[in-house]
């Protein structure tokens, strides 16, 4: 009865939901480190031509409930749930290095009437742009619905390209760094979701 309250214990996803928490430290601190040079991220001809749409912070804000309700789908899927969080702090590991090695920004408007992107661009520095790791959370945590042939993968998949396009609509991002994000996301599903299936469940 020991070793199999043990065994259990041990299959249990907390530590990695733990490390993948503490993951976001560097994700902020990158953007909060001052007086350091930021390299704009160049506008492409469909960035220019992709308004800005306020109410699009929505779904934009939306990713962090988005991440909290794929945690409390996967947690009951122990070897799932270890992938996905084991994903999450690879890609913020990796987003960080890249962060604190070449500032990247993207110039916002000059003004909005909108006040929750006003909270949002006070809140939330113009840095960290390349790669967009909304657009590489996304990914992953569509890949994963899709892997394991989540009931909830065809919801999951639109809710994520939403947010995807809002970073786009918002002007927190330009195509290039959703492509960033898109890279991240497959290199990181590459390395960690090869075996992953419905059968991969213990």
């Amino acid at each position: 009865m020991v070793g199999l309250q043990q065994q259990s214990t041990s299959s249990q996803p907390s530590a990695d939901f733990a490390l993948a928490l503490c993951s976001f430290v560097g994700y902020f601190a990158a953007s909060h480190v001052p007086d350091q040079p930021a390299y704009v991220v160049p506008a492409t001809a469909l960035d220019r031509a992709i308004p800005l749409m306020p109410t699009s912070v929505l779904p934009y804000l939306s990713l962090y409930p988005f991440l909290g309700l794929n945690a409390a789908y996967f947690w009951p899927k122990p070897t799932h749930a270890r992938r996905v969080f084991q994903a999450i702090t690879l890609l913020n590991s990796l987003g960080s290095i890249v962060f604190c090695s070449v500032r990247t920004t993207v110039p916002r408007p000059q003004s909005t009437t909108s006040r929750l992107l006003k909270w949002l661009w006070r809140v939330d520095p113009p840095y960290n742009a390349f790669p967009s790791l909304h657009t590489a959370y996304a990914l992953i945590l569509a890949e994963a619905h899709w892997r394991v042939r989540s009931p909830w993968r065809w919801l999951v998949s639109a809710w994520a390209m939403a947010i995807i396009i809002s970073t786009l609509t918002t002007k927190q991002h330009h195509l290039w760094d959703v492509l960033g994000g898109i890279g991240l996301a497959r290199l990181v599903a590459g390395k960690l979701f090869a075996d992953l299936s419905p059968a991969h469940q213990l």
